[in-house]
């Protein structure tokens, strides 16, 4: 059983109970855009929660009161697999004091005035799967034909309810191509400010919806002639137009950074912020072109306060700042890159289970330069290759390789203390320089006479 019956037969449901159901949302515009649902499935109703709960659990389906103050429940269904369908009784909304959250929700039991109080015209359409109508009170199917974001309704009006729609207007261009209605974007350019009073979560996660998008040239222009770029990344914003050497960069460091994302996996929100931030830098040597020396570390330094502000979590944050702070590596270490060499890096950096998403950013940068150079990415995939060789050869770089602990070091008599540590550490040194000797013989022997010339 798939996704398309299970949905057809929980309208059947609702219909058989005298009750509305309409597909509504993204479903059926993307389904319109492409002849395939996708994403979740979002049902529209005449009938209450209550109501709702009452009918499918008396069929002995699960029903959670996700929402129920708002009028959504899901319902569970079990088809071969767990579905998940929202069923969400038509609405209409008061004002946004909080710029989130409607003050006061009406029940309604007409289609359209559900339908009036979404954002956009493309997703203000519905499907009845049953009888195979649609719905489309503001003209969505027209402007999805002609590759257009409309509001629904007054756009200035759709924007200060939920100001957060204003970064959906871009993600929508970058997902889909689309171009922004002139007075849509006209109200965006005017209202933009306002989504300073949208709390720091929200715009992280929806910035990094907009990282996800297949087309980050439409995404990012609409950011940032709105304005919005300024305000939510104001460091980002001003990298537009820092000239680099043209002779290893055809782009300004906005451009370039935007091209990084592009070329990095677009199910790894986290290593595409990082791309996007990895540069950032450089607006602390742009007074000292034309090579940036150090704009890896003045970019740590920057990115620690934006993912501070952006509340990203502490495991989160360790990952972007790893990858900006080594970014550069895979230049600065290119020349006779031994396995010993291998092996000191290794014991230096924070977290080697990220070096597979380093490489994949260091090769995006290399592309996003505008210039194809084959060379440096072969350069750049043979560091990597002897990191991994080290580490598939089990060959020792952090004191956990050692065949002796610290319980070992107790038993000779070392007290544990911050001078055991001291010990581990030159033992490890030894053993980085030469593999060979990482024996309980050598190491013990060796361990004692360091702690008698303490």
């Amino acid at each position: 059983m798939d996704r398309k019956f299970v949905t057809r037969r929980v309208c059947e449901i609702l219909g058989e109970a005298g009750f509305d159901a309409y597909i509504v949302g993204g479903t059926v515009r993307d389904r319109l855009l492409t002849g395939r649902t996708s994403g979740d499935i979002d049902i529209a109703t005449d009938a209450t929660p209550k109501q709702v709960k009452k009918l499918f659990s008396k069929l002995e389906m699960k029903v959670i009161p996700v929402g129920e103050k708002f009028g959504t429940v899901q319902v569970l269904i079990e088809g071969g697999r767990e579905y998940q369908i929202e069923i969400t009784t038509y609405r209409s909304e008061g004002k946004y004091t909080d710029k989130r959250h409607p003050d006061e929700v009406k029940f309604e039991k007409d289609l359209i005035k559900d339908l009036e109080r979404r954002d956009f015209t493309m997703n203000a359409i519905a499907f009845d799967p049953i009888n195979r109508v649609t719905i489309d009170p503001f003209n969505g199917i027209d402007d999805i034909d002609a590759g257009i974001i409309r509001a629904v309704g007054n756009p200035t009006e759709r924007f200060e309810e939920d100001p957060l729609r204003m970064m959906r207007m871009c993600r929508f261009s970058g997902k889909l191509g689309f171009l922004v209605e002139q007075e849509t974007l006209d109200a965006g350019i005017k209202l933009h400010k306002l989504i300073n009073k949208i709390p720091a979560e929200r715009i992280r996660d929806e910035l990094l919806k907009i990282l996800g998008v297949e087309n980050l040239t439409f995404a990012f222009h609409y950011l940032r002639i709105t304005g919005l770029l300024k305000e939510i990344l104001p460091e980002v914003a001003r990298l537009r137009g820092i000239p680099q050497p043209r002779r290893h960069h055809k782009f300004d460091v906005l451009t370039h950074s935007i091209q990084t994302v592009s070329g990095l996996p677009r199910n790894k929100p986290y290593l595409r912020l990082a791309g996007l931030l990895h540069d950032i830098g450089k607006l602390e040597m742009a007074q000292n072109p034309p090579y940036f020396a150090g704009h890896d570390n003045d970019g740590v330094k920057m990115a620690k306060d934006i993912l501070k502000r952006l509340k990203v979590s502490n495991t989160k944050t360790d990952y972007v700042l790893f990858i900006i702070k080594r970014h550069m590596d895979g230049f600065n270490s290119l020349r006779k890159f031994s396995k010993k060499s291998a092996r000191r890096y290794l014991s230096k950096i924070e977290n080697v289970k990220w070096l597979p998403d380093l490489h994949a950013h260091i090769v995006a940068d290399i592309i996003a330069s505008g210039y194809w150079k084959p060379q440096s990415i072969r350069q750049v995939d043979k560091w990597m290759d002897k990191l991994f060789t080290v580490m598939e050869e089990h060959q020792p770089f952090t004191k956990k390789d050692l065949v002796i602990n610290g319980h070992d070091l107790i038993k000779l008599g070392i007290p544990p203390s911050a001078t055991l540590g001291r010990i581990q550490q030159s033992l490890l040194e030894e053993v980085i320089e030469n593999p060979d000797l990482n024996t309980r013989e050598y190491l013990l022997k060796r361990a004692g006479e360091l702690f008698h010339d303490l």
